[in-house]
């Protein structure tokens, strides 16, 4: 493949070290290189652009650290960052369309069946299944996690 150059302004340096952050959070938060090594090219790809910091006169917000062989944002940088921001609320956006979808299937299983699922067309069965889904947007629209509460007595979900 032939190698290419490309011209990025400081700004557009700083919006790329953002989405390095936002990229490195998703590929990261959960796994690291020694649990899956293929990460690994991400991790080099992160840090022969932090690597350039000091020409776009951002030695401020990416510094080499000897120790630990490698670039990283200093608290600087975290606290200018809007990644954070974008981050946070793709995790409770995430959050709450993931418990509202698996409730929505669990239930709608559990109402008709997975016999009777499967002979549905798909017009019914999406008819069926928002009918559900749309029970959880408001209750949990309104109420959050306060609709929410486990039985420790019980050991249930009420």
């Amino acid at each position: 493949m032939k190698s290419r150059k490309i011209s990025i302004s400081k700004s557009e340096y700083q919006v790329l070290l953002s989405i390095l952050e936002i990229a490195d959070w998703i590929i990261h938060a959960h796994y690291n290189e020694s649990e899956r090594p293929e990460m690994q090219q991400f991790r080099d790809f992160e840090q022969k652009i932090f690597s350039l910091a000091g020409n776009y006169g951002l030695t401020e917000f990416i510094v080499y650290d000897e120790h630990l062989e490698g670039y990283f944002p200093t608290q600087a940088y975290e606290e200018q960052s809007e990644a954070r921001s974008y981050l946070d609320e793709f995790e409770n956006d995430t959050f709450w369309d993931q418990l509202i979808e698996r409730l929505t299937f669990r239930d709608f299983i559990g109402k008709y069946g997975e016999e009777a699922i499967r002979s549905m067309d798909l017009k019914e069965r999406i008819q069926k299944e928002d009918e559900i889904r749309e029970i959880y947007e408001q209750l949990f629209s309104e109420k959050g996690l306060d609709s929410l509460r486990i039985d420790f007595e019980k050991n249930t979900i009420i």
